[in-house]
């Protein structure tokens, strides 16, 4: 069963071994429960790499005790640009309190935080470029799995068809070398 947001969007559970970097199996929902049956199952698992959500830390927690629980790199990134960014909002406000009677410089003068995407540097055009190659990629596989899935073929058999997919691709290092 595949769980329904209100707005039409689809939300389930990619399970991926971080050593060969390839989906293990899909879970239709992002449900505790559903994710912990799957994790007794497989005493093998000694890290859990997950979100910030209590979802999944009670079903790491109840479902493979064992293992060590850790952040992926995307919310290890998102939590420190939070700290920085509150670290930064906190400095402003106590420097602004420290000398009232002075003009503050222009970029002092805002009021509040400043967003990331406001004080984030502009990317170069070759991460730009990687990025869009890489949004791309992403896209065209999400596109097959669509189809795959309008085709009623199973989340199972989509995971194992987009593993051998990748699998057949030319690694980085063939790819320069030419062979």
């Amino acid at each position: 069963m595949i769980s329904r947001i209100s707005r039409g969007r689809t939300f389930g559970t990619v399970l991926v071994d971080l050593n060969t970097h390839r989906v293990i199996d899909l879970l239709p929902d992002r449900q505790a429960e559903t994710a912990t049956i799957w994790m007794r199952t497989h005493a093998e698992i000694t890290h859990v790499s997950r979100d910030r959500g209590s979802e999944y830390a009670s079903a790491a927690s109840h479902g493979a005790p064992q293992a060590i629980q850790v952040a992926d790199r995307f919310h290890i990134a998102k939590n420190l640009s939070e700290a920085v960014q509150e670290l930064l909002a906190r400095v402003l406000t106590e420097l602004k309190a420290a000398s009232p009677s002075e003009a503050a410089p222009a970029t002092m003068q805002a009021q509040g935080p400043l967003s990331i995407e406001e004080w984030r540097p502009t990317p170069g055009a070759q991460v730009t470029q990687a990025i869009s190659t890489r949004r791309a990629s992403r896209s065209a596989r999400y596109q097959q799995v669509e189809s795959l899935h309008k085709q009623g073929v199973t989340t199972k058999q989509i995971a194992c068809r987009m593993a051998k997919s990748r699998a057949n691709r030319p690694s980085l290092a063939e790819a320069r070398s030419g062979s």
